[in-house]
């Protein structure tokens, strides 16, 4: 077997293991116990080590053979190298996006907790959120609930599409 897939299996796994450090950083800056930092660090290693090695396995062994032709195969076609650009920058735009709401909420007044349950409800359209706005959203200001607004914008016409309509670019032609 070739070593190309394992290694761009274990770099995806790694970076898919960084995110386990995200309730870990939660839980510290909601208790202000001061060690949220490690987790941050840890967290970054992980996805710096993941990278490292997902991402430039395909180009090491293009420079290590320069005349050779690789291919990514799902099934018994290939997935152009475009569509997996496309996937990895929708991942990290939607990950990106999670992070600006979820402190846009805490700005406007809700604890850690509330608003990520808050930002996780609202940009996939799950249903309920956690503590403040575990039943409904009554007892919020209203930032927040036009921050949940703007939130199940972005879930329901999806990161790309908004992010198309906001570039000058498209406008121009």
């Amino acid at each position: 077997m070739h070593r190309t897939p394992i290694t761009r299996l274990f770099g995806m796994l790694l970076m898919l293991y960084s995110t386990s450090f995200l309730p870990s950083i939660g839980v510290a800056v909601f208790y202000q116990d001061g060690q949220w930092s490690i987790f941050v660090l840890s967290l970054a290693v992980c996805l710096l080590a993941g990278l490292l090695i997902w991402f430039p396995v395909r180009q090491l062994f293009q420079m290590a053979h320069p005349q050779a032709i690789s291919v990514i195969k799902l099934g018994r076609r290939s997935v152009p190298d475009d569509l997996l650009f496309s996937i990895w920058g929708f991942y990290t735009l939607y990950i990106f996006t999670c992070l600006i709401l979820t402190v846009a909420m805490m700005g406007a007044g809700l604890d850690l907790e509330s608003a990520f349950g808050a930002v996780t409800a609202t940009i996939t359209l799950l249903g309920p959120g956690l503590r403040d706005v575990a039943t409904d959203y009554s007892s919020v200001n209203a930032a927040v609930k036009w921050l949940g607004i703007f939130a199940m914008l972005i879930g329901r016409l999806e990161v790309f599409t908004l992010l198309t309509l906001f570039l000058p670019a498209y406008w121009r032609n």
